[in-house]
């Protein structure tokens, strides 16, 4: 009795089957070869989403964002990225782009830069140049910067050269002009703490229309520490110019580094030896270490002031 109704019931759903296959129009083959080719086009799409996402996502990690000065006059908040264009380290080659936003009470910057650099003496030297375009744009003030450096796990050279684009702007009743200039800094790492490193700069901004120029020194301690951190404290000191000498602290965040991203370089806090010249291949896609804010002479009511420093 139950067989029975088994195979009637079974006739029936083969005739509402074939009802509905005859009035769809298509065969079996045709119902099989839709499923696969809707099922394969979603399963592409979804992975091309996933993979263009997960690209994006670990390129737009390398963000840097720095507080400075945050209990004093002047604090700047600042946000870096740099962005592999080219990375090849066995070729001995890494092309990047390095752009960046500064944010003060007086006056916002923009940063956009290009850099190459060239991996030496198997990844124990770094060598690089770059180029760099700044412009504030509330006062119009613009300038390029030209930039060399040698990286090594025992210390780091810098050299920048900067020149204004912009002619002089009147801003809220003041004449200020950006100002040429230059600056040198040298890095060197305290024993058996590679990651915290000494720096000393020398900068000179050249006056504008018979003033005299800024010229000073930068002393700084500067600590990679876990977690994508980096703590700098330091005093800058000006030279006969009557400008005032200035303390900073600035803290630093690093998103790539948070996220242990492979090419950037993870700090080693503490080391068995005083001094070891290392690989530091890690550091091909390092933030370029410049002067971000354009440096003005202010000229009102006969009064020169500096901003920018």
């Amino acid at each position: 009795f139950m067989r029975k109704y088994f195979v009637c019931g079974v006739s029936g759903l083969a005739l509402i089957s074939a009802s509905a296959l005859a009035q769809s129009g298509q065969s079996e083959e045709d119902k099989a070869a839709a499923f696969f080719k809707n099922n394969l086009q979603q399963s592409a799409e979804n992975y091309v989403s996933a993979r263009i996402e997960q690209s994006l996502s670990e390129r737009f990690r390398n963000i840097e964002i720095d507080i400075t000065d945050l209990d004093g006059d002047d604090t700047k908040f600042s946000v870096f990225t740099v962005q592999p264009l080219y990375d090849n380290p066995e070729a001995g080659r890494a092309t990047f782009f390095q752009g960046g936003i500064i944010a003060t009470d007086d006056d916002d910057t923009l940063n956009l830069g290009l850099g190459q650099r060239w991996i030496l003496n198997d990844g124990k030297v770094i060598a690089g140049l770059n180029l760099f375009y700044d412009n504030e744009w509330d006062a119009g003030h613009e300038r390029v910067s030209v930039g060399g450096e040698v990286l090594t796990s025992v210390g780091d050279i810098r050299v920048n050269s900067y020149t204004a684009l912009s002619d002089t702007e009147t801003v809220n009743g003041a004449e200020e002009t950006a100002l040429d200039g230059m600056d040198m800094e040298l890095a060197l790492p305290l024993p058996y703490l590679p990651n915290t490193r000494i720096h000393a700069k020398s900068f000179k901004w050249e006056g504008d229309n018979g003033a005299a120029d800024l010229e000073g020194d930068t002393i700084s301690l500067r600590s990679a520490l876990p977690y994508g951190f980096t703590l700098e404290a330091g005093s800058t000191s000006y030279d006969d110019n009557g400008a005032d000498d200035a303390d900073f602290v600035s803290l630093s965040f690093n998103v790539a580094r948070y996220y242990s991203q492979k090419y950037v370089q993870q700090p080693v806090l503490v080391s068995n030896q005083a001094f070891a010249l290392n690989t530091i291949t890690d550091r091909r896609f390092e933030k370029v270490r410049r002067t971000n804010r354009i440096v003005k002479q202010v000229r009102k009511q006969g009064v020169i002031t500096l901003r920018g420093i």
